[in-house]
């Protein structure tokens, strides 16, 4: 356990921020002074650390208003193809077909809860500026505003992916202040973002103190910024692509060399490094405490909020008291390869599809990531079958908590703690390592540079025991992105943004969300299986980029995204 000092920092990262407040509000009004508040650094350090929770959790933000729970047990891999949320699917509208302006889900009032935070951040900027810590400024008082600097980048770097150009917004509202601000283009919101992302990152320590672990470093900065610029870079955002425009291109000529070096950058500052594992087991370790490889994460502790967000009670099947709400895909499932480095329908892969044996033999990661019928959780097998398992609609929880997919998530279950009477410890990570070698990989390819490219993809693959690819052109770039897919997963929404900015969702978001159905028989035992459309799953062109909700468009006069 950590020290006392810690827990102090992380009941102010679980802090409830209301989330329901419109777009570009006003200064918030407050019962303090600026001299109270901001007249000696820890006052100011605990104020700003406030906004830590703009960096989220694994659940969604924006969900149905009052449904605390709800929010918090959405998690966002539900948006993608990797999972499906059991409790309400129509809460992702643009999984079906349906989404526009006026119908947007978990996504309705996430745009007014970002610019909140934003203007949360622009009102302790200012209130910061006005204060006596400026006129005695320090190497803690710049600490803290390359803190609100990354904090800031990072909703407007979340808002970019989602809208395009958004308005840039920076200071905060006075109330006889012109509340209508046009957008600003795409690059404009990308420069910006990476210069903030520069400026913060000199403002930074390279490392934190234990009792500080969880607060923004310098490292946290540079691996942001390659983010950034590695989404600018891709095919969503060039000019010859629809939707075309300022909301949406960037035409640097060097932006695959930019965000390759950004990525380098990272990896330079000899921080980091990989966890070389020697079974899923190690692997899994990885998502459940601090480790090498993480660049920023948020702590928690069970003895502050409400236990993590529920990873583990809304993930876990229902045998074991569990809601199993998100519940991962027979497609995300497929989609591990063998042992030996080949996909399940390629020759040579010795797959076999049998019950006994269709998760045999399989890349480490999927033992780590998936909970499937019969694998050992938390002292017994899993059992999603028919008539009678456990884990099925005849079980403890009935069938409003059944696994329709036949998979729930593993990742991130720690399973020495009860989530019912304790929760657990878990970080969630918002950067690592393995992103950012993955990053490099993707540009390096796009740089021209496959070579080093493959190394850096390989890397990743070898640390988890799987064969290095050995291949080149357009092998090459679907084989980092199949990694992507495969290292990356459940983890936030890296799947939903990366389809999109690659601009393979019309193919890979149309298929639809499958299931594997278990049956047993009463008399013999034996198991058998049927593979079953769960959701049919519909993207429309225009879902490359979300709709800005209808109330905002009618009080603010922004122009809305093509094809809404």
């Amino acid at each position: 356990m950590r020290t006392k000092i810690k827990y102090i920092i992380a009941i102010f990262l679980l802090i409830a921020i209301s989330c329901q407040d419109e777009i570009l509000d006003k200064k918030i009004n407050t019962a303090f002074t600026t001299q109270s508040v901001f007249g000696d650094i820890e006052t100011a350090k605990l104020n700003l650390l406030q906004s830590y929770n703009s960096l989220e959790t694994w659940g969604m933000v924006g969900g149905p208003s009052g449904a605390w729970w709800l929010n918090k047990a959405c998690m966002k891999p539900a948006a993608s193809d990797e999972a499906w949320f059991h409790w309400t699917p129509s809460q992702f509208p643009q999984n079906l077909g349906v989404m526009d302006e006026s119908n947007m889900g978990y996504f309705q009032a996430t745009w007014g809860i970002y610019y909140k935070w934003i203007g949360n951040l622009n009102s302790w900027f200012q209130e910061m500026e006005n204060s006596v810590l400026i006129d005695e400024f320090t190497d803690e008082s710049e600490e803290l505003m390359g803190e609100a600097k990354f904090l800031r980048a990072n909703l407007y770097l979340k808002l970019v992916n989602f809208w395009g150009g958004v308005p840039l917004i920076k200071e905060p509202f006075e109330l006889t202040d012109d509340f209508n601000r046009d957008r600003d283009s795409y690059e404009e919101c990308i420069e910006y973002i990476v210069s903030e992302l520069d400026e913060a990152a000199d403002m930074l320590p390279e490392t934190r103190p234990d009792p500080e672990w969880g607060r923004v470093t310098k490292g946290a900065c540079l691996a942001l910024k390659s983010r950034a610029l590695l989404y600018a870079a891709s095919e969503l955002h060039d000019s010859n692509t629809q939707p075309g425009g300022p909301f949406y291109d960037y035409k640097k000529s060097t932006k695959w060399e930019d965000a390759a070096n950004a990525a380098k950058a990272v990896l330079d500052l000899n921080l980091y490094s990989m966890v070389q594992v020697n079974d899923w087991k190690e692997y899994h370790n990885i998502f459940i405490g601090n480790s090498s490889e993480v660049i920023l994460a948020r702590p928690f502790h069970p003895e502050f909020g409400d236990k993590n967000g529920l990873p583990d009670k809304a993930n876990s099947p229902g045998g074991y008291n569990g809601w199993a709400v998100n519940q991962a895909s027979h497609n995300v499932a497929q989609a591990y390869e063998m042992a030996n480095g080949k996909m399940i329908n390629e020759p040579g892969s010795g797959y076999d599809s049998s019950p006994e044996k269709i998760y045999e033999n399989r890349d480490p990661r999927f033992y780590a990531n998936i909970l499937f019928n019969g694998v050992e959780y938390r002292g017994r097998d899993v059992e999603y079958w028919t008539p009678g398992g456990l884990d099925s609609k005849d079980g403890l929880m009935g069938d409003i908590h059944e696994v329709e997919t036949g998979y729930c998530i593993r990742k991130f279950m720690h399973e020495d703690y009860d989530f019912d009477s304790e929760g657990a410890p878990i970080p969630f990570i918002n950067i690592r390592l393995a992103e950012i070698y993955l990053n490099y990989a993707e540009a390096l390819y796009h740089s021209g540079d496959e070579t080093n490219a493959r190394i850096n993809l390989n890397l990743v693959r070898d640390r988890v025991g799987m064969p290095w690819v050995e291949t080149s052109g357009q092998e090459l770039l679907d084989d980092i992105r199949h990694e992507r897919r495969i290292e990356l997963c459940f983890e936030g929404f890296h799947r939903y943004n990366d389809v999109r900015r690659w601009m393979t969702a019309e193919e890979e978001f149309n298929k639809p969300l499958e299931g594997i159905q278990w049956s047993k028989d009463p008399a013999s035992g034996e198991l058998s299986y049927e593979v079953r459309t769960v959701e049919p799953r519909i993207f429309q062109p225009q879902y490359y980029y979300l709709p800005i909700p209808l109330s905002e468009i009618n009080k603010t006069e922004l122009e809305q995204n093509w094809g809404y």
